[in-house]
């Protein structure tokens, strides 16, 4: 913008005589965020879900067809001025606010399912003890690799962090020594 209120010659040939960026007291943004307006938009978001996604009859997924973020899986969309996961649309659409810090879980363990069903709001170290990934297979493990259990009397953590088992720790010892 220039002092003058304008944004170059070109504008003043046009009749453009301040910036064309809406002020906040302009009538159009207190209806965009009166209730019909935002009603509409909502409704407006809640349709292009349903376009993109395909309801699976026999698991009850909704499979979402749209843009697909490769490295986890999981629908893409704009939502609200920015580009998200479409799941996270889809439970604030339908069943409310995400709530401050937990993450949502698919428990249907499939990552382009968008049925808020299936999602559950847990903590971050949750939803990884309840995936599939190396570190909740470790946490779910009962016995160590050798085929020794991990029970109070033959486990301990290591300095970082490593459940090791007592036994095979006395074998390596005794081997080594």
């Amino acid at each position: 913008n220039r002092r003058d209120g304008t944004h170059g010659p070109n504008c003043m040939k046009l009749g453009v005589t301040r910036s064309p960026r809406r002020l906040p007291t302009d009538p159009e943004i207190r209806a965009a965020r009166s209730g019909a307006a935002l009603r509409r938009n909502l409704a407006t978001a809640l349709q292009r879900v349903f376009d993109r996604c395909e309801p699976e009859p026999n698991s009850g997924y909704w499979l979402w067809t749209g843009l697909v973020w490769a490295p986890g899986g999981y629908g893409r969309m704009n939502f609200a001025g920015r580009q998200t996961v479409a799941h996270r649309v889809t439970f604030q659409l339908l069943r409310g606010p995400i709530p401050e810090g937990p993450v949502l879980d698919h428990r249907c363990r499939q990552p382009s399912c968008v049925n808020p069903a299936h999602l559950e709001p847990v903590s971050n170290g949750e939803n990884v003890l309840r995936g599939v990934g190396p570190s909740a297979r470790a946490a779910r493990a009962t016995h160590c690799p050798a085929g020794h259990p991990y029970d109070a009397e033959n486990t301990y953590v290591s300095p970082g962090g490593v459940r090791k088992c007592r036994t095979c720790n006395r074998e390596r010892q005794r081997v080594t020594a």
